[in-house]
């Protein structure tokens, strides 16, 4: 959750500046209203001359230097100053007029600009000096230089200089910063695994271009070589070994003209014969080799530690890298994809095969995007991908967050787009009190999405004492302004760790902190040592309701299909229900109070709405009275 000031705070700019909300579910089609941004005016998305796709959100460069952003932003990667649950349309990132340069990551986005600087929006290491997310553009520290590229990975981002050096911040454990070092000079979750701001890639100062990834990086350098460093588990580095690396190391491919790192473990690249050529991961065919099988072996799963050609590409022009699939643009203009097709991935109008990875759906082999021609630049995301087209529009496929695209869907914009002014924090609320809300969720370290229920739990409480959950799925308290809050968990028999996730810190002895400066919201994970335990596909996630204002009334659910409880509440609740679900809400007042709109992950002025899970969220409904 990233809430920069207080939850009413923001509730009150949001109603001052007269927003309005997307109702869920929705990736840049303009199939419905636009989240925390005033009454949608529909128009087309053009002059569009870069994009970049991250884990559930997209980002797109306009020739006017503004940066537009789609899909989700529970963690504010969409850049308009607040966070809430959805945008089907692309919106206008706040502040940014001179950008030359975007790129998205899992939870946050950057752009270079025209005077050398970067910006950075949305939840995670944003490089201005603190671990501290931003729903705005914050200034990335130390760089005033021109930059010629700049990447977001997982949790760690890099750029480019004009002098042929990288520099990059984020997460260190895995080496993917490439200064030489396991260890950064900050700490995020233990002592030392992060830097806040950039350091220098150690060795490299020829560079063209930087491609970071899950926990990895990879450059092309002037003689059309290439260096990566960083996590290596899964061959993710192309080195012919499976050691991480502090410091880039040398790849067998060479001269390359283009290349791309997945979000989970593998890495493509284009030739001068414009062959495509992959390594790392292939658990779902992303190498496009023909199989999901070998050659190699990383860990449980196939893998190759050397660069493999992918099979029927030989007119390569730019190549993208999504965590389980690939797609390539071709000298023709036309788009063939291959790996993971659960979603629609790779663009054959299907989400069932034509072949099977295990319990997946997916291409062995490279298979052509239906209908798309005239395409100049290509983005892979999670599972959907979006091209730029002759014309500078955008076309998008698969699906983003709980949203699967029709067919060759255009990206349009809301028109109605301003700057919105950032959040003035109120203060009867910025004293308090605030909620924390503590949900289970799913076991983080499990590989598959065999959709497994397993047996791994534990219960929770915290000090001071206000929480306590037993084998619950989620709880709630509401505690003082700036209240330090210890978490412990007491493990069921079998389970062998808890990972801590969301608002909280994870601390000794398996326990976790969180300081309520705001409203917060906690995950725990527990492990049992297999990878079954609430497993991807059956995921459920949390829709928290509370409710402000000065009136009274309750709110009630329904969900589309049935499944999950139903909501009926009085007071401030929480339930789980199923990835994708959609949850429709009415918010309904008591006599003498009046409902007013909705806030924080949800948005609008009807009293019934419809939000699409795909993460845990916090709705709240506003009640006056005369």
């Amino acid at each position: 959750m990233t809430l920069t000031y207080p939850l009413f705070a923001i509730l009150l700019a949001i109603f001052l500046s007269g927003c309005g909300s997307d109702k869920g579910g929705g990736g840049g089609t303009g199939s419905a209203a636009t989240a925390a941004l005033s009454s949608p005016a529909v128009a087309n998305f053009e002059a569009v001359i870069a994009i970049s796709a991250g884990y559930n959100s997209a980002c797109a460069l306009k020739s006017d230097g503004t940066i537009w952003c789609w899909g989700d932003n529970h963690s504010g990667q969409l850049g308009t100053n607040v966070s809430n649950s959805f945008s089907q349309y692309a919106v206008k990132v706040s502040g940014i007029s001179t950008a030359v340069g975007v790129s998205v990551g899992t939870s946050f986005a950057c752009a270079s600009l025209s005077n050398g600087k970067v910006n950075c929006w949305g939840t995670g290491i944003l490089g201005h000096g603190t671990n501290s997310s931003s729903t705005a553009p914050v200034e990335v520290a130390g760089i005033s230089t021109a930059t010629t590229a700049i990447s977001v990975g997982h949790s760690h981002a890099c750029v480019v200089l004009a002098s042929g050096s990288i520099k990059c911040w984020g997460t260190a454990a895995s080496g993917e910063l490439g200064n030489g070092s396991f260890s950064g000079v900050d700490s995020c979750v233990v002592p030392n695994d992060c830097s806040f701001t950039p350091v220098t890639v150690s060795g490299i100062s020829t560079a063209q271009s930087v491609s970071a990834g899950n926990n990895s990086t990879c450059a092309l350098l002037a003689d059309n070589s290439v260096r990566c460093w960083g996590l290596n588990s899964n061959g993710d580095l192309g080195t012919n070994n499976t050691v991480n690396a502090s410091s880039p190391a040398a790849v067998a491919a060479n001269s390359v003209t283009q290349l791309s790192t997945g979000k989970r473990y593998h890495t493509c690249v284009v030739d001068s014969g414009h062959s495509v050529l992959c390594w790392g991961f292939n658990r779902y065919a992303q190498l496009g080799t023909g199989t999901d099988i070998g050659p190699q072996t990383c860990g449980s799963y196939s893998c190759s530690m050397n660069d493999l050609p992918v099979s029927g590409i030989n007119s390569a022009t730019h190549v993208a890298s999504g965590p389980s699939f690939t797609c390539a643009l071709l000298a023709d203009q036309t788009v063939k994809c291959w790996g993971i097709n659960n979603y629609g991935e790779v663009g054959n109008q299907s989400s069932s095969g034509p072949d099977t990875c295990g319990f997946d759906k997916c291409a062995f082999n490279p298979t052509t995007v239906v209908g798309l021609m005239g395409v100049t630049a290509l983005a892979a995301g999670t599972n959907f991908a979006c091209a730029i087209t002759t014309a500078k529009n955008v076309k998008c496929w698969g699906t983003i967050e709980s949203y699967t695209f029709p067919t060759l869907a255009a990206i349009s914009q809301n028109s109605n787009t301003t700057d919105l002014p950032l959040p003035t924090p109120d203060p009867a609320a910025a004293s308090g009190p605030h909620l924390l809300v503590v949900s289970k969720v799913g076991n983080p370290y499990s590989p598959d999405s065999n959709g497994y229920a397993g047996t791994a739990g534990g219960s929770a409480t915290s000090t001071p004492a206000a929480i306590t959950c037993s084998n619950c799925n989620s709880t709630y308290a509401v505690l003082s302004h700036n209240t330090a809050v210890t978490l412990s968990t007491t493990l069921n028999p079998g389970t062998l760790s808890v990972a801590w996730g969301g608002d909280c810190a994870a601390a000794a002895g398996g326990t976790a902190t969180v300081t309520m400066n705001g409203d917060k919201f906690c995950t725990m994970a527990h492990y049992n040592g297999t990878a079954n335990f609430l497993a991807t596909t059956n995921t459920k996630y949390n829709l928290t309701i509370t409710k402000t204002g000065p009136g009274t009334g309750t709110v009630t659910s329904t969900t589309v299909p049935s499944s999950g409880t139903a909501i009926n509440c009085g007071s401030v609740c929480s339930r789980a229900y199923p990835h994708h679900a959609a949850v429709n809400l009415t918010a309904t007042p008591a006599v003498g109070s009046s409902f007013l709109r909705w806030a924080g992950n949800c948005g609008g002025t009807t009293a019934t709405i419809s939000i699409g899970l795909g993460a845990n969220s916090i709705c709240t409904a506003v009640f006056t009275s005369p």
